[in-house]
């Protein structure tokens, strides 16, 4: 059986802790949900093994959920500290399912760019209990266009989380130079400052101020707790949350108090803060970061919306997590795709050929196929799509033959799944392969749930396959059991528990997993031979 460990642990399950070194408890957090895994190609940090994963404060789909990451530099033997990427803003910290006072990020992506930088996007919630209560969502992109120029809007009444909410509503736009300005086209003294801090995990990001002078931090990283002092501008809450939003008044701006809170051990949970006078859409987003140093940093979130999310989407576009790719192949080396899916529309992807500074939906707006996909690049060009079956059942499969611009729809694979995201990748052409197997390039490995190897539905029974890409389909020849339920027996039920993974081809030629080993609060990680 193939042994595991333990790499983003949670300590709201006890059953978790003897699984757990000493060493390793210094990175347990409240919860987890939801891996990304890449083992860098490109580069000076070729080789590195980045992991990331929802840091969050319970095991719900909503609630205080942060980025974090942990970094192997010996090809995944071992990983490194955990690292907070990203904290959005907390108006409470939410700690259970039935709280939802916090804004949220969730279902990481990651792509290697051809240069080595990584390419994160994130899914992004204001203040809601995001897909879990739709009727506090609000549809559309949350930008509004102003003379051929997409603003991020901001709005003057309260949002659904309020019981009153205000009757009217007036339309603001937050501009370039990081004002605010209002509905007829004047300029307020309100702003939000455009950096922010990494080294606080761009906590500060979506505050606001109120600007006495010429607006001291429109181009400085902002305090993460303001002090209210005479003559310097006015910290007065922030846009991602709107509960229990002030009335907007142009000149009688009110100072809003931060709390740093702790958790029980004395160690820093978050800060607290409250609603500003204008609140952003109550919609998804998508945010992109990256990194230039193997994962050691990654820049501030930069919201990708505006180009990408349009009424037609409705209350949710959202990344499908796990990895994205950068094709390789004839005309359209270098352009990135990664899989996003929407409630309204279905899935399709989205492209980036800046090396992942802009993005834009495929032409035909589709990859006929269903949510939570990955794809895979072939050496003749063709990208392969598997996405999820609704309900379960064999997994669905599509193919592009113009660098994901569209697709047509294919047999399903013979591969039985539930409904969940699973991981797939190419194997390069120089991998080992068992058996005798000659490597043509066309070899690919799939890792998903069974459902007890195909009699049910259930995430359960992980398994990875080694498949080769043939015409119009997957011929798939070998499998490998990923958990071993016996050493998980504390885990009751849940002792073949398997559903989100990511994987990615170690410098060794094994292939690194890591997968969700519990429905929340445990991700581990192994390397198998084939």
């Amino acid at each position: 059986m193939i042994s595991d460990t333990p790499v983003f642990v949670g300590k709201n399950n006890r059953n978790f802790l003897p699984f757990v070194s000493e060493k390793e408890k210094a990175y347990i957090m409240a919860d987890n949900r939801i891996p990304s895994l890449l083992c860098l190609k490109n580069g000076e940090f070729a080789g590195r093994v980045v992991a990331v994963a929802d840091k969050a404060s319970c095991g719900a789909d909503s609630g205080r959920i942060e980025i974090a990451a942990r970094i192997s530099l010996d090809g995944g033997n071992t990983f490194g500290a955990l690292k907070t990427i990203f904290s959005p803003p907390v108006r409470k910290y939410p700690y259970s399912a039935e709280e939802y006072s916090s804004s949220f990020c969730i279902d990481p992506l990651m792509i290697e760019a051809p240069t080595g930088k990584i390419v994160m996007l994130v899914d992004f919630f204001p203040e809601c209990k995001g897909l879990d209560n739709r009727k506090l969502l609000e549809n559309g992109s949350g930008y509004v266009e102003v003379d051929g120029k997409k603003y991020l809007a901001l709005h003057t009444s309260r949002s659904a989380l309020d019981k009153k909410p205000y009757k009217d509503d007036r339309v603001f736009t937050l501009r370039e130079d990081g004002f605010v300005y209002d509905d007829n086209g004047a300029k307020t003294r309100y702003y939000v400052p455009k950096r922010h801090n990494p080294a606080l995990s761009f906590a500060t990001y979506g505050d606001m101020y109120y600007a006495v002078g010429e607006g001291e931090y429109v181009t400085k990283f902002p305090p993460l707790v303001p002090e209210n002092n005479e003559g310097h501008d006015i910290y007065v809450g922030n846009i991602y949350l709107s509960k229990g939003k002030p009335e907007f008044s142009y000149d009688t701006p009110a100072f809003v108090q931060k709390w740093e809170m702790l958790d029980t051990d004395g160690s820093a949970l978050c800060v607290e803060t409250s609603a500003a006078p204008l609140r952003s859409t109550v919609t998804s987003f998508i945010f992109r970061l990256e990194s230039y140093d193997g994962g050691d940093t990654f820049t501030q979130p930069v919201d990708l919306n505006a180009g990408i999310k349009d009424n037609s989407d409705g209350l949710f576009l959202g990344v499908t997590p796990g990895i994205g790719i950068a094709l390789k192949q004839h005309d359209f080396a270098g352009r990135m795709l990664a899989p996003v899916y929407s409630l309204d529309r279905g899935a399709y992807v989205i492209i980036s050929d800046d090396n992942g500074k802009t993005w834009r939906k495929n032409i035909s707006g589709d990859c006929k196929n269903i949510d939570e996909c990955q794809l895979v690049e072939t050496p003749d060009g063709k990208i392969f799509c598997f996405g999820r079956p609704k309900g379960g059942g064999n997994i669905p499969l599509s193919v592009s033959q113009d660098g994901g611009e569209s697709f047509l729809k294919l047999p399903n694979t013979k591969i039985h799944s539930p409904q969940c995201q699973r991981s797939v990748i190419m194997l390069p052409p120089e991998q080992a392969l068992p058996d005798g197997l000659k490597n043509d390039g066309f070899y690919m490995v799939l890792v998903t749930p069974t459902g007890h190897n195909g009699r049910d539905t259930t995430r359960t029974d992980g398994c990875l396959f080694l498949g080769h890409i043939e015409n119009k389909g997957i011929k798939f020849i070998k499998s490998y059991n990923l958990k071993d339920s016996g050493k998980y027996a504390s885990f009751g039920r849940f002792a073949d528990f398997f559903a989100y993974s990511s994987c990615c081809v170690l410098p060794d030629g094994k292939i690194g997993v890591l997968y969700e080993a519990y429905p929340s609060g445990y991700i581990t990680y192994c390397a198998v031979k084939l």
